[in-house]
């Protein structure tokens, strides 16, 4: 792999915690992209990563919702 590639990863997370979910599953998406043709294993893992995180977000959507139709029929 290039040594550049993973300190450009590194910099590119830096702060990714405080970042909204939609926001750190398109870091995770775009660094799949980018390692796809370096390690595939890592662009795998990066990729699923990105695709977590974006299920748990709209299954957290889902279950706001729910509390919040429960609450109106109480």
């Amino acid at each position: 792999m290039n040594p550049l590639i993973p300190d450009f990863m590194r910099h590119a997370f830096t702060g990714i915690e405080q970042m909204t979910a939609a926001q750190r599953a398109d870091h995770y998406e775009a660094a799949a992209i980018l390692l796809k043709e370096h390690s595939a294993e890592e662009a795998d893992a990066a990729m699923q990563t990105a695709i977590a995180i974006r299920k748990a977000e709209g299954l957290q959507l889902v279950f706001i919702n729910l509390l919040n139709s429960e609450g109106r029929a109480a």
